[in-house]
């Protein structure tokens, strides 16, 4: 696999059939990065956003001409070469081999970082620790403000609770803990998904949470789950009827507004079913390449800690 980085300020260079594969290779900038006829195009990518695989040359166009409306200047294209027995000719700085693979700029970004969080921690000790405390508490309440509406009460103390259970998870972690919340929000932001590859099914997945909720509160209360059908007619009904709340729930996802706000580290993503009772609403939180539920999240973690906080209330049998 190699990767080039090209200048969109200028013609790419290169014609590319419909399965991606490079035919001529104009004198241009592709031939001077070294691209050689029957190499396939793999993926495309922009900045630190994380490579879109391609699987036609309409992608790869329609990519190109996106980044460009929005005043990108520089995208990175990886070829596969297997199957050609060209490789490069010349060597620049923007090129990678599979033998001479130079870290991506995400990643000097991340080690730069990380290098500065520690060498804070060296000149001002565990003060650094409480520094990151309190902006951490006081960035949460923030984006959670910026999100559901300001609540004085709410915000200050959200940020106190939040500064109390890190002292407790510093009892259990140690010092490390902070380290590795460095880490996680290095890794938060250099993982942040694009807003295109936004994939959650609010109403979906929040009638599956509900379903999840019911078990549980039949399972509190000591009521059998309810008995499946055995006859044909009472089969379909059911199928029928979960087919039925399927669709309506596609047509919803589909229709519903998503509203976006970036916060640096994170995308929040709220799926709008109601403008005035935010209540109604459904969030998502993008990091890792990923789209997290934060209504189903939360309501499995509360719901497992219910189950465990009532385990651990029972008398333990005698020995």
């Amino acid at each position: 696999m190699i990767h080039l980085k090209f200048d969109l300020k200028k013609e790419l260079g290169m014609k590319i059939n419909s399965n991606c594969v490079v035919g001529t290779v104009f004198d241009s900038q592709a031939k001077r990065l070294g691209v050689q006829s029957g190499w396939m195009v793999s993926s495309i990518s922009e900045g630190r956003n994380p490579p879109i695989h391609v699987s036609n040359s309409k992608e790869i166009l329609e990519f190109i001409q996106l980044c460009r409306n929005r005043g990108h200047h520089e995208c990175m294209i990886s070829f596969n070469t297997l199957g050609s027995a060209q490789t490069p000719t010349n060597t620049t700085s923007n090129e990678t081999t599979s033998n001479e693979t130079p870290l991506p700029n995400e990643m000097k970004n991340a080690l730069f970082m990380a290098g500065a969080w520690f060498f804070l921690k060296i000149f001002v000790g565990k003060t650094a620790n409480e520094w990151l405390s309190s902006i951490l508490a006081f960035s949460i309440c923030g984006v959670i403000s910026s999100t559901v509406g300001f609540d004085i009460a709410l915000f200050f103390g959200g940020a106190l609770s939040t500064v109390m259970i890190l002292k407790i998870l510093e009892i259990f972690f140690g010092h490390s803990l902070y380290d590795l919340i460095v880490l996680g929000l290095i890794c938060a932001y250099h993982t942040k998904p694009s807003v295109k590859s936004f994939d959650g099914k609010p109403m979906s997945e929040l009638m599956a949470t509900k379903k999840q909720v019911k078990a549980k509160i039949r399972e509190e209360a000591g009521e059998s789950a309810p008995k499946e059908p055995t006859d044909l007619l009472g089969q379909l009904w059911k199928e029928g009827k979960k087919f039925a709340k399927e669709v309506a729930a596609n047509v919803v996802d589909v229709s519903v507004p998503i509203e976006f706000r970036d916060f640096y580290v994170v995308v929040v993503a709220e799926a709008k079913f109601s403008k005035t009772n935010v209540d109604e609403n459904v969030f998502y939180i993008g990091c890792f390449h990923r789209w997290f539920n934060i209504n189903a999240e939360l309501t499995t973690a509360i719901i497992k800690a219910h189950s465990f906080a009532k385990k651990m209330s029972q008398p333990q049998p005698q020995q």
